[in-house]
């Protein structure tokens, strides 16, 4: 029962939500989380306040930032924290001007400039007229006021109605990436291929620094100002990801909320290394999923982040077809042993161990090797002239041809085994001389 109730509680907020948009700069949609989940709801608010006296009335110049005096009456607080939690907000109110909110840029010469802003420099409390003052500081305007590049626009009520300040991050950069969006870098346009619109291989450094996990020290002193946290992918997964997946999705699902996420797990660095790379698969109203419209679970259609070439050949590229093979979401480990299976149905003991070898050599230099080779055989076994031969023309075809020539396209190859041909000559002598 008491889920039941807590259940239809978060419908009934879902439903109450008022919807109204705001503009940031991206320089503070891409800035690490530096604030708790009550903090961030105090900007979002803020955000409407400065949108209303500035934006709607035109005064977006910074001659008119002088009276950036704003009044929040027991009634915001309430709506920003809850009504249980009027006191709390206040506390954190009185805190917030204390904080600072870190954000970077790269000026013209591409050097990267680390900075740190107060969004609140001024705080009081009117006893008679029950209101909250506060002033914004000057410096966090030019990121809100007036913003007509590189900006991101999301629902302050949506923002305002979120449980996590993973959450909110995970909107915040969903609402960045929802429009008519294609990644692309030196990589793909390297190799030929294409990732779909609003797909984005979020490398787990950058992750990392967007959620604020690292250890943060001093840039001056060195001095440690907080540790690491959720060191490894799995805690990222279910204390992050899967958390603002759900909540979103929900969202979604009530109409709420015009964007959710997928999410799904990239490479990893040699064999049982750690996880590279995260694919970001973002869903808008105007584009959702395509098939089932849910949190893809284990048992569904593989998820894909790779567009279809439009090339004449009409091909997928190498790296498309990887994406696209359904054992590429299992570890590393797995894959060593589906293609120790698939390589003892064609090779002796010798043979085994030689190219389970050099494979092994291959994965600690690539990680994507074990799916390679699984993608190699995969194509050469869906071949009826294969399929329907003997094991030697079988054996022969794998080594000269599929592990040889075909891995070339992945970059790199196993010669077959040295001296096979003194080896029949010295097999040939003995017969003869028996």
């Amino acid at each position: 029962m008491p889920k039941q109730k807590e259940h239809k509680d978060r419908c009934a907020d879902i439903l109450r939500i008022r919807h109204e948009k705001a503009r940031w700069s991206n320089l503070l949609i891409s800035a690490p989380i530096g604030n708790t989940l009550l903090e961030r709801r105090i900007l979002y608010f803020l955000t409407l306040l400065i949108k209303r006296k500035f934006t709607e009335r035109g005064l977006g110049v910074p001659e008119n930032w002088k009276e950036l005096y704003f009044y929040l009456s027991e009634s915001d607080l309430a709506q920003i924290g809850g009504i249980k939690n009027i006191n709390y907000t206040y506390s954190v109110l009185c805190e917030i001007g204390k904080k600072f909110f870190p954000f970077h840029y790269y000026d013209k010469s591409g050097n990267k400039i680390l900075g740190r802003m107060h969004w609140i420099d001024y705080f009081e409390f009117d006893k008679e007229s029950r209101l909250y003052k506060m002033r914004v500081s000057p410096e966090i305007m030019p990121y809100i006021i007036d913003v007509n590049e590189s900006f991101t626009t999301f629902d302050v009520g949506v923002a305002l109605a979120l449980k996590s300040k993973y959450t909110q991050k995970m909107y915040e950069f969903c609402c960045q990436h929802s429009g008519d969006f294609q990644y692309a870098d030196k990589e793909s346009l390297s190799l030929d291929y294409n990732y779909k619109k609003r797909v984005i291989p979020l490398k787990m450094s950058d992750f990392r620094r967007m959620f604020n996990l690292d250890e943060k020290r001093d840039q001056k002193t060195g001095k440690v100002q907080s540790k690491a946290s959720y060191t490894c992918f799995t805690d990222i997964r279910r204390n992050i990801l899967e958390v603002a997946q759900k909540e979103l999705y929900e969202l979604y699902r009530f109409g709420a909320c015009d964007v959710w996420f997928d999410f799904q797990q990239g490479h990893r660095k040699g064999l049982g290394g750690k996880v590279d790379q995260v694919f970001i698969y973002v869903y808008t109203k105007e584009h959702p999923k395509e098939g089932q419209e849910s949190p893809w679970k284990k048992g569904d259609k593989p998820l894909s982040p790779y567009a279809i070439s439009h090339e004449e050949t009409k091909k997928l590229a190498p790296k498309q077809k990887l994406q696209s093979n359904s054992f590429y979401d299992i570890d590393d480990d797995m894959k060593c042993q589906l293609v120790k299976r698939l390589l003892e149905k064609y090779f002796d003991n010798e043979d085994l161990t030689y190219y389970m070898n050099a494979f092994k050599r291959g994965a600690m230099l690539c990680r994507d090797t074990w799916i390679q080779v699984i993608q190699v055989i995969q194509e050469k076994e869906s071949q009826p002239k294969f399929r329907d031969a003997n094991k030697n023309y079988q054996r022969k075809n794998l080594k000269e041809f599929v592990f040889k020539v075909n891995l070339l396209d992945f970059g790199w190859s196993v010669a077959p085994p040295p001296m096979q041909k003194q080896y029949k000559r010295n097999r040939q002598l003995k017969l003869r001389f028996k």
